[in-house]
C-alpha cells in the first residue's frame, strides 16, 4: 500500500523534471546531480465506509465495486545535492507536488542544508504532510492499491 504512494510520487516528480528515487533500498546516489529520496515517515490509515466499501466505479464501461482507505501521510523528501544551494529544488518539489491531484498537500516542512559526510553531498530533510485515498477493486481484494483523486 505505502509503496504505491511512494512510486506515484517518484513518477510524478520525475515527469516534472526532478530526479527522484525511493530512499530505501536505493543505496547509491548519483553525486553529479541533485536527487530527492522519497520515503514514508509515518502513516495513519482509516477505513472508508463499512468494511472499507466505498461504492461502485464505472471504468471503461465496466462496473466495479471498490474498496478503499484514507491515509494521513508524512512523506520524507530528503534532498541530496553536490552544491549547498538546495533552495530552488525545495521550491520546485513543493510546487510540483501541489499539482498532484491524487495527493492533498496539507503542510511542507524543511530543515536547514547541512553537509552529509556519509554521502559526500549536501543534504536537506523535507517532510510533506498529505492525505490520499487508496483504492482497489472488490473483485481483486489482494491487488495493489491505486491512488484516487482526494
Amino acid at each position: 500500500m505505502f509503496s504505491t504512494v511512494i512510486e506515484n510520487i517518484i513518477s510524478f516528480l520525475t515527469e516534472s523534471g526532478i530526479n527522484a528515487v525511493m530512499a530505501f533500498p536505493e543505496t547509491v546516489i548519483d553525486k553529479s546531480k541533485a536527487t530527492v529520496c522519497v520515503s514514508m515517515r509515518s502513516a495513519k490509515i482509516t477505513a472508508c465506509g463499512c468494511g472499507n466499501y466505498i461504492g461502485i466505479s464505472l471504468e471503461n464501461g465496466v462496473v466495479k465495486e471498490m474498496l478503499g482507505s484514507h491515509g494521513e501521510l508524512r512523506i520524507g523528501l530528503d534532498i541530496y545535492s553536490p552544491s549547498p544551494n538546495c533552495e530552488s529544488l525545495k521550491e520546485n518539489v513543493f510546487l510540483s507536488l501541489g499539482g498532484m491531484d491524487t495527493l492533498t498537500i496539507k503542510g511542507f516542512e524543511t530543515g536547514e542544508v547541512q553537509y552529509d559526510a556519509q554521502s559526500e553531498m549536501y543534504r536537506c530533510e523535507c517532510t510533506v504532510e498529505a492525505s490520499a485515498n487508496l483504492v482497489r477493486s472488490l473483485s481483486a481484494p489482494n491487488a495493489a492499491f491505486t491512488l484516487e483523486v482526494d
